[in-house]
């Protein structure tokens, strides 16, 4: 099982990923292969933006990325998480996902 948690607080925006959904073997997994595909979007696409105080790790069954938030920062990081819980939607038994602070209902909970 992959789990996924995305995060996003006043100042920072976080992923992290951890496991192996075990869809398929290793090297046909597509499930694997989606959420590495959008990890390793984000992770490129914030470094070709120069994104200040950006760190990654994107190993095998554990990936972190976490940066400073700005503009364009909060865009990427949702693309990503819309990407990802569209994966988790499709494939429940193989992904479980939980978000902080990415949508009002969360936001309302908190008040």
């Amino acid at each position: 099982m992959i789990m996924i948690f995305a995060g996003r607080r006043p100042d920072r925006c976080a992923l992290h990923v951890a496991g192996h959904a075990a869809y398929a073997p290793k090297g046909k997994d597509i499930v694997c292969a989606g959420v590495s595909a959008i990890l390793n979007c984000l992770a490129g696409t914030l470094t070709v933006f120069e994104t200040r105080g950006l760190h990654t790790k994107l190993n095998p069954g554990d990936a972190r990325i976490t940066c400073p938030r700005s503009g364009i920062v909060d865009t990427l990081f949702y693309a990503a998480v819309i990407g990802l819980i569209q994966l988790a939607n499709t494939y429940p038994d193989y992904i479980q996902m939980r978000t902080e602070g990415y949508f009002r209902a969360e936001e309302e909970e908190s008040d």
